[in-house]
């Protein structure tokens, strides 16, 4: 965002969890009581919680957009036949929801003639479990797994994850490129020796954004180009590319070559054998330690939020609204 909520604003939306806002808004009393004695029923709470729902989810709608060049660039890439993987620690189930939005605005928009053009772009994905995710992208994701000790999520910055990743393309570190806009990013490019493309405009954000992230956010990441630096300075992180301004920088800066395309190893585990935990696998199976390899068909443990699967944008309203 780079001023407040606007249409203008770019894709890289972050506070995309409004459950994460509600709990917020409760815990500064701005929202109705949940335990109100004039509301017994707690239709109030009910009815507003709905309404937010449904405001977020039409605004992320309109948001959720790939930055100016950043899709000319992609497809340039791509048409070189260079393998393009989206590494993020966003759970799936958003990763999927924000794509979808990023590819049905840029089909509305007239950018591709079918969303799956957008989807054709990306040889893999690898993100944080969730609820289940779509058909279409579930058949070429990864899980990361959690700590096999503490069962505690295992984010960026990451080197033995950008290292699967590396071995699933078949792929030497000095033959591949980081792009992001946090100091995770550039950590886990650090870590595996691979070289790191600072994109330094997403982390331009405007005051009142990076108040927002201290409060709301996970304390873990950093917000806003000085904190951002100063991340680089105390990792030590050097970027070997910066775009200043666009994607389109991008192509003047690196050169690309083909790749060997998406390859799972011949040892590994089969497509969605329940074996996201290593005491579900089963007997004479062997887990990978670091990825659980999705499939169509896959369904994790976790409860479904009542907003429905993961395209399912706008809440349908309380059945105690006319």
């Amino acid at each position: 965002m780079r001023s407040g909520w606007t249409s203008s604003a770019p894709s890289q939306y972050r506070f995309s969890d409004f459950r994460q806002l509600l709990r917020w808004l409760g815990d500064e009393k701005i929202l109705p009581k949940n335990h109100d004695p004039a509301d017994p029923q707690g239709t109030l709470i009910r009815v507003t919680h709905w309404a937010i729902r449904d405001a977020w989810f039409k605004k992320q709608r309109e948001m959720t957009r790939f930055y100016p060049a950043a899709l000319d660039t992609l497809q340039t890439i791509r048409a070189q036949k260079t393998d393009l993987a989206i590494y993020t620690d966003t759970e799936a189930s958003s990763l999927i929801r924000r794509f979808w939005l990023m590819a049905d605005n840029a089909q509305r928009d007239g950018h591709v003639k079918d969303t799956l053009d957008v989807l054709d772009l990306f040889s893999h994905f690898y993100a944080q479990p969730s609820i289940e995710s779509d058909y279409e992208t579930k058949q070429r994701m990864s899980l990361f797994k959690p700590d096999a000790a503490t069962g505690k999520r295992l984010s960026k910055p990451n080197g033995p994850h950008l290292q699967k990743i590396l071995q699933d393309f078949g792929a030497s570190p000095d033959s591949v490129l980081m792009m992001g806009d946090t100091d995770k990013d550039g950590g886990s490019a650090r870590a595996s020796g691979v070289d790191f493309g600072w994109i330094r405009f997403g982390a331009v954000l405007d005051d009142a954004v990076v108040r927002t992230a201290k409060i709301m956010a996970d304390p873990g990441y950093k917000f806003g180009l000085a904190a951002v630096k100063q991340a680089f300075r105390e990792q030590a992180i050097a970027p070997a590319i910066i775009l200043h301004r666009d994607h389109g920088e991008l192509l003047r800066k690196a050169s690309f070559i083909p790749g060997k395309g998406f390859q799972t190893p011949p040892d590994a585990a089969p497509a969605g054998s329940s074996c996201l935990r290593t005491d579900a696998c089963p007997q004479g199976q062997t887990a990978d330690p670091i990825v659980h390899r999705l499939e169509p068909s896959f369904r994790s443990q976790v409860p479904l939020l009542p907003t429905g699967p993961a395209t399912h944008f706008q809440p349908e309203p309380p059945d105690f609204l006319p």
